[in-house]
């Protein structure tokens, strides 16, 4: 495990993303109610079936659930709860408090920011179905209410909330498909979505996509994987080959370029964003790091979070 600032020469610099492709898939946002308050079990569903479905199919999101200025992390329990893990400006995060029950039935939730435009975070869920949720946090640690804004996702093997990746104004959501292309699904600021882009092509083979705001410094919202040996360099397996590779947005949907910023993420089973410019990572023992990037070419030390993190699911 890496317990220094990760190596900040790039080794291995290969451009994986293809450049903003103009593939237009999808169009129309939805608008059906909202469906429960709270997820206590499965959600209820709208009765008015969604008309969007994905056919393949300046910051990050914000992470701050409960307000008070520091970027937070949920984890789901094994019977199915949602945990809150209250940040801390000193590093370590508060005892984690329960704010909802039967997330077991999601395969996956993320961090999406505000995508409803009320001015709080919030969080998307993708069902065993493929049908994704959206839920609207209450800027308290808690939740308004939540409602499907899509179906159809279960052909994404990665989805991510991207922050305000096309400069618009509003928090948008990434995903990669079977064949490892990048899609993006830019959101209308209103809790629905504008026209679907695709902004990239082999990623297929990347690991723990995540956003954590301008990595660069350029301005624009980013994109960060890890790319073990086989991808990048000649390390076989995992071993030291895995890198950790940064795509530089443009902040008008798309990539300006690419390369490693750091290398020697393997024995990480979890990377993900963690605030603006910061990475959460969870190794093999359960132990959770923070990683700061405090500019272009240089990270802060390391600090321990958490620990005993390791039959935990954690909200990327």
């Amino acid at each position: 495990m890496p317990h220094r600032p990760p190596s900040a020469a790039p080794r291995f610099v290969r451009l994986l993303a293809t450049g903003a492709g103009a593939a237009l898939l999808l169009t129309t946002a939805i608008t059906g109610p909202p469906a429960a308050a709270m997820p206590s079990a499965a959600p209820a569903m709208a009765p008015v079936r969604p008309v969007m479905a994905p056919q393949v199919p300046n910051g990050g999101p914000d992470r701050d659930f409960d307000g008070d200025g520091v970027a937070d992390v949920l984890a789901i329990g094994g019977t199915g709860e949602l945990l809150l893990y209250r940040g801390t400006e000193a590093g370590p995060l508060r005892a984690g408090t329960r704010v909802g029950n039967g997330w077991a039935n999601f395969d996956l939730v993320f961090a999406v920011g505000d995508f409803s435009g009320d001015g709080r975070p919030d969080v998307m869920a993708r069902d065993l179905g493929g049908d994704l949720f959206l839920y609207r946090g209450d800027g308290n640690g808690g939740w308004l209410g939540g409602g499907r804004v899509g179906y159809g996702w279960q052909g994404f093997t990665a989805i991510l909330g991207a922050g305000d990746f096309n400069g618009d104004g509003t928090s948008d959501v990434i995903g990669r498909d079977a064949s490892g292309r990048l899609l993006l699904y830019p959101g209308n600021g209103a809790g629905g979505w504008l026209p679907t882009t695709q902004i990239g092509s082999g990623w297929g083979r990347l690991k723990f996509l995540s956003a954590a705001g301008d990595m660069d410094f350029d301005g624009a919202a980013d994109v960060l994987a890890v790319a073990y040996g086989e991808v990048e360099g000649p390390a076989p397996g995992c071993g030291s080959g895995a890198d950790l590779l940064l795509y530089s947005g443009t902040g008008r949907g798309g990539f300006a370029r690419s390369g490693a910023i750091g290398s020697g993420w393997c024995p990480f089973n979890t990377v993900m964003g963690g605030g603006d410019r910061v990475l959460i990572a969870r190794d093999a023992s359960g132990t959770l790091l923070r990683y700061v990037r405090t500019g272009p070419a240089s990270w802060a030390s390391p600090v321990v979070v958490g620990t005993g993190w390791s039959n935990l699911r954690i909200v990327t």
